[in-house]
C-alpha cells in the first residue's frame, strides 16, 4: 500500500540524511537569493562599482553555477557526487570563516559572494544523482520491480520546500531587530546616516559569513554518515521525468 511504501521511504537512513542536507542547502540558497544583493548594496561602497559593474556582479550569480557544473563534471565522474558534495561543504565553510576573520573588506566581499553563490548553485545539480542512488538502494532492499521515483522526488520536495519561506522569515526577523525595517522605509541612502546603520551593517556582515559557515558545518555533520558513496561506479539510475 502507499502508506507502507511511504513508511519504508521515510525510515531509510540515507534518505533522511539527504533530505536534512538538502533542507539546509535550500535554506542557504534562499537566503542568498533574497538577501545577497541587499547585503552587498549596504556593505560595498557606493563608488566602488558602477551600476553596470553591480549588475554584472549580481548577474554572475546565475551564470557561474552553470559553468562550474560543467567544469566539475569530469571530477564527479572520477570521484563521485558524494565526495564532490562533501568537498563543497568544506570549501564553503572555510571560505565563510576566512571572510569573517578578514573583516568587511569590499573586494574580498565581492569574491566571497561569487564563491558563495556559485558553489551551492552548482552542487544542486548533483542532488538528483543522490536521489537516484537512494532509489536504486530502495529497489534492491525491497525487491521492487518498479522504482518509486515520483514518491522519492515528491517527498524530498515536501520536506525541503518550507526552507524557502523559513529562511527569509528568520533573516528578516533578525535584521528588523537591528533597524532593517527603518532602513527600508527611509528615503535616504544608508550612507546618509552611517552611525544609525553601522550596527545593522555589522550584523549583515556577520550574517553573510556566519550563517553559511553554520549551514556548511551542519551539512558536513549530516552528510558524512551517508553511505551511498559510489554512484560513479554504477550504471542504473532512476530519474523523475
Amino acid at each position: 500500500s502507499i502508506w507502507k511504501e511511504t513508511w519504508q521511504i521515510v525510515t531509510q537512513k540515507n534518505f533522511l540524511l539527504f533530505v536534512t542536507m538538502n533542507f539546509l542547502q535550500v535554506f542557504h540558497t534562499s537566503f542568498l537569493m533574497n538577501f545577497a544583493i541587499i547585503i552587498a548594496d549596504n556593505l560595498l561602497p557606493k563608488d566602488m562599482l558602477s551600476s553596470l559593474g553591480r549588475s554584472l556582479l549580481y548577474g554572475a550569480g546565475f551564470v557561474l553555477p552553470q559553468i562550474l557544473t560543467l567544469v566539475a563534471s569530469p571530477v564527479v565522474e572520477r570521484i563521485g557526487s558524494y565526495r564532490v558534495i562533501l568537498l563543497s561543504f568544506y570549501v564553503g565553510f572555510l571560505c565563510s570563516l576566512a571572510m569573517f576573520l578578514a573583516g568587511p573588506q569590499p573586494w574580498l566581499i565581492v569574491v566571497y559572494l561569487l564563491i558563495d553563490i556559485s558553489i551551492p548553485g552548482a552542487v544542486f545539480a548533483l542532488f538528483n544523482i543522490s536521489v537516484s542512488d537512494i532509489i536504486d538502494a530502495d529497489c534492491a532492499k525491497y525487491g521492487r520491480k518498479t522504482p518509486l521515483s515520483s514518491m522519492f522526488f515528491g517527498m524530498n520536495a515536501l520536506f525541503t520546500k518550507p526552507a524557502q519561506s523559513l529562511a527569509p522569515m528568520l533573516v528578516v526577523t533578525v535584521l528588523n531587530s537591528y533597524g532593517y525595517e527603518d532602513l527600508v522605509r527611509s528615503t535616504g541612502a544608508p550612507d546618509a546616516s552611517p552611525s544609525g546603520h553601522e550596527e545593522l551593517r555589522r550584523v549583515m556582515f556577520q550574517m553573510l559569513c556566519l550563517l553559511p559557515a553554520t549551514i556548511a558545518f551542519l551539512q558536513i555533520l549530516v552528510w558524512k554518515p551517508y553511505s551511498l558513496r559510489n554512484s560513479h561506479t554504477a550504471t542504473a539510475k532512476y530519474f523523475d521525468t
